[in-house]
């Protein structure tokens, strides 16, 4: 079971939820080829959707909505996305005509609705004209106004601002903006995910791709009170992010549990003590051009001469330590020889900690 930095957080708040978007991990019956995969949210998406698939999701409420929104991927041209209620060839709510953004560039497409109301379960069939059409990663039934708020029971609110690498949503940008505003506080999670690099695919920069740095900009501006998750499976430079922002909390490739993991650190029940195993610099600036394969140019803990936004090793905890009385058995070392390293290490803080 995957869980993403929203549940986990959550789960750890007993939170009441306000979740605009239906997503696709709820589908609760459909084609036998269809594949749920991981999505640039840390949710998922349906893909390899062939022509006639269709998928079955559970009952939603139609009184007063107007529109019909989904959230896809296509590679192909004539795409569409018929939307039936209660039974699979039921009837007609919609059809959205999915274009072609180019693989894994992610739109909305929206349809209107007339004359429905009342709950209904969705079914949805995928026409097209070839066999791997596109890929949808969640919908939802506009407008979708934010719960009143339970007196005393906290409230977490999503708004998903931008996709990893995709052009910028004015609609989604400016909702995460006016969610900022209105919070207590902000978890942004920011990073990188295959869509950006894997393997036969290197990245263009070092930074955070897309328009994420804009909107994490944009956000604290809003809400200085912004604590920055990076969920990445690679390294970024956050420069203006480690300058400006009050937390950062990285989790690189943290697993399918994550969201448990980064709430229970977010709220002080773990205290984290992981170490960079790597150098983050600041920039491309600052390493050789990439075509030299020599290390000792400059590149890694080892030869690298430069300010790292972040050295090899680092890594914070919630307590402090205090390391005396290094002592060593020889100062100097033969090939085959061994040395005996003795240090006296004591928790200096309030935290148990490693």
């Amino acid at each position: 079971m995957r869980i993403t930095p929203f549940k986990g957080i959550v789960d750890q708040l007993g939170a009441q939820v306000y979740h605009p978007y239906v997503s696709m991990e709820q589908k609760v019956a459909g084609s036998s080829n269809l594949r749920l995969g991981s999505s640039w949210n840390g949710e998922s998406n349906l893909g390899a959707i062939r022509n006639g698939d269709w998928a079955e999701f559970p009952k939603m409420d139609f009184t007063g909505k107007t529109a019909f929104e989904a959230h896809v991927s296509s590679s192909s041209d004539g795409g569409r996305i018929e939307v039936h209620l209660d039974q699979l060839d039921g009837p007609l709510a919609c059809t959205l005509a999915v274009p072609n953004t180019g693989r894994w560039n992610w739109v909305n497409v929206t349809a209107p609705l007339t004359d429905i109301s009342g709950e209904h379960s969705v079914f949805m069939r995928f026409r097209g004209s070839t066999e791997f059409l596109f890929n949808i990663g969640r919908f939802q039934l506009n407008p979708v106004p934010p719960p009143v708020a339970e007196p005393g029971r906290p409230q977490v609110i999503f708004s998903p601002g931008c996709t990893v690498a995709g052009k910028k949503n004015d609609k989604w940008f400016q909702s995460a903006v006016n969610a900022a505003k209105a919070a207590d506080l902000v978890v942004l999670v920011c990073g990188v995910t295959a869509a950006v690099d894997h393997e036969g695919l290197d990245r263009e920069a070092i930074g955070l791709p897309g328009v994420q740095p804009e909107l994490i900009q944009a956000v604290y501006a809003a809400n200085p009170k912004t604590v920055l998750v990076l969920s990445s499976n690679n390294t970024v430079s956050v420069e203006w992010e480690q300058e400006h922002l009050p937390a950062i909390v990285c989790a690189i490739c943290a697993g399918q549990a994550q969201g448990t993991a980064i709430a229970e650190v977010l709220f002080g029940d773990y205290n984290p003590g992981g170490k960079l195993p790597c150098t983050w610099y600041r920039s491309v600036d600052q390493l050789p051009p990439i075509h030299d394969y020599d290390l000792r140019k400059g590149r890694t803990y080892m030869y690298f001469e430069g300010d790292p936004l972040y050295p090899f090793g680092y890594g914070l905890s919630y307590t402090t330590f205090q390391i005396a009385r290094l002592k060593m058995s020889a100062s100097t070392l033969s090939p085959g020889e061994k040395v005996s390293i003795s240090v006296a290490v004591t928790n200096t803080g309030k935290r148990a900690g490693v």
